[in-house]
C-alpha cells in the first residue's frame, strides 16, 4: 500500500460520507450551489483550523486547505515531483481575515493594491487557493517552467488559473491557482485492513482505539499505556479528522 494511501483515505471520507455522518460537520457543497466559493456556516477567513487539513510537505509555514482541495493538489503534487524532482512551493494556502488585511497592506504600501483581495473576499479566505512559488519561495513568473507546467497539467487536478491572474487580466499573477471542486479522484482504500486496530488522537479528542465497527474513548494514561503495547497502528490528526475517523469506524467500513 503507497505510504499516504490511508491518510488520503481520511482526507477524502468527508466527500464518501456526505450528510450519512452523524454529528459530523461535513461542509462540501457543489460549485453550482454557492456563487462566491462560501462553504459551511463558516464566513472568509475565520474558518477554524480544526476543519482544514495541512500541506504536508511545506517548508513554509503551516499552510492549510480545504481536505478535497488537498487530495487534488497531492495527487498533481506526484506527477509534479516526477516532472521537477521537488514538491510544488506553497508560498501561501489559506489565509485568515488577519492575514488578508495584512496582506493587503503590504501590496498597497508596495503601490500595488490588487495584487491582494479586500479583507473577506479573498480565495485564500475559503482555504481554495494557493500561491505557488520557487524553491526558494520566489513568485513564479509568467513563462517560467513551472507556469507553464501548471498552465497544462494543473485542470485535470481541479486548479486553475481564473482569468483575473492571466497576462492582460486585471491583475496579472502567475503564481495565483484556485481549486474549482471538478477533480475526482482515484477511488480511496479501505480504512481498515482485515481486524486491525487503530490508535486515533487529536488535540481536543484525546485518544481512542478504532476498528472496523468499533470505537472506545482511552480514559487516563493506565488505558492510553495499555493500547500502546498493544496497537501499533496510529493516526494525529485535528478534531474533524478524528470525528471523522469515529464515525467511519462506527459504521464499519470506509467504503
Amino acid at each position: 500500500m503507497p505510504p499516504d494511501l490511508t491518510r488520503r483515505s481520511i482526507l477524502m471520507s468527508g466527500l464518501l460520507f456526505g450528510g450519512a455522518l452523524a454529528g459530523v460537520d461535513v461542509v462540501f457543497q457543489t460549485a453550482a450551489a454557492r456563487a462566491d466559493n462560501a462553504w459551511g456556516s463558516y464566513a472568509n477567513g475565520y474558518i477554524p483550523t480544526s476543519a482544514l487539513a495541512e500541506i504536508p510537505w511545506s517548508d513554509n509555514g503551516v499552510q492549510l486547505l480545504r481536505s478535497d482541495a488537498l487530495v487534488a493538489l497531492e495527487d498533481m503534487n506526484a506527477e509534479f515531483v516526477g516532472s521537477f524532482g521537488y514538491n510544488i512551493p506553497i508560498n501561501s494556502a489559506y489565509r485568515d481575515y488577519q492575514g488578508q488585511v495584512e496582506a493587503r497592506a503590504y501590496w498597497c504600501a508596495q503601490g500595488n493594491c490588487g495584487n491582494a483581495a479586500t479583507p473577506g473576499t479573498s480565495n485564500h479566505g475559503w482555504a481554495l487557493a494557493v500561491d505557488i512559488g520557487t524553491p526558494s519561495h520566489q513568485t513564479i513568473a509568467f513563462g517560467s517552467t513551472a507556469y507553464l507546467w501548471l498552465k497544462a497539467q494543473a485542470s485535470r487536478y481541479g486548479w486553475v488559473h481564473p482569468s483575473w491572474a492571466e497576462p492582460g487580466g486585471a491583475h496579472p499573477e502567475a503564481w495565483h491557482w484556485e481549486y474549482n471542486e471538478t477533480y475526482t479522484p482515484a477511488p480511496v482504500a479501505e480504512l481498515f485492513e482485515s481486524d486491525e486496530m487503530i490508535r486515533i488522537s487529536a488535540p481536543n479528542r484525546g485518544i481512542a482505539i478504532i476498528g472496523a465497527g468499533y470505537f472506545r474513548q482511552l480514559q487516563d494514561n493506565e488505558e492510553v499505556s495499555a493500547a500502546e503495547s498493544i496497537v501499533s497502528k496510529t493516526l494525529e490528526g485535528n478534531d474533524r479528522q478524528f470525528d471523522l475517523w469515529k464515525s467511519i469506524a462506527i459504521s464499519g467500513s470506509s467504503s
